[in-house]
């Protein structure tokens, strides 16, 4: 059952990918204006938004059904949780960037300073899981 999991992710990358970057050169390509970068930027964003929307879905809703009977499997199914949680929310971060300069500008600060803090304290707590297991 495992193999056809990974064989879906790798099928939803091989198309979700190419779709995405494809529309996104599709729309700069269909432009009236090729100096104007927004219709390029909206597709990017609404492409990364559906792409990694589905696909943390995706992964959530993979994790939240595992079977965890041991406490080491237990374990694992709250960090595979954690992690995919960390990065929703530092993608979602990251398009909120793209779509509030999209949507007329104003302070990025406001979600790059978060977006950052977070993706410092998951690097600490990888490292601390990596030392923790290593041994």
């Amino acid at each position: 059952m495992k193999r056809s999991r990974g064989r879906g992710w790798v099928l939803f990358s091989a198309i979700g990918l190419p779709l995405w970057i494809g529309g996104t050169v599709l729309a700069g390509l269909l432009s009236d204006d090729p100096a104007d970068g927004s219709a390029s930027l909206t597709a990017f964003a609404l492409g990364g938004t559906l792409f990694f929307g589905l696909m943390f879905a995706g992964a959530l809703w993979q994790q939240l059904r595992w079977r965890a009977d041991d406490p080491e499997s237990r374990f694992s199914k709250r960090v595979a949780i954690g992690y995919s949680v960390a990065g929703a929310v530092v993608t979602a971060l990251g398009l909120a960037v793209i779509w509030q300069q999209l949507l007329g500008g104003g302070d990025a600060r406001i979600f790059l300073y978060p977006l950052v803090g977070i993706v410092v304290v998951w690097a600490l707590v990888a490292i601390w899981l990596l030392r923790r297991y290593a041994a």
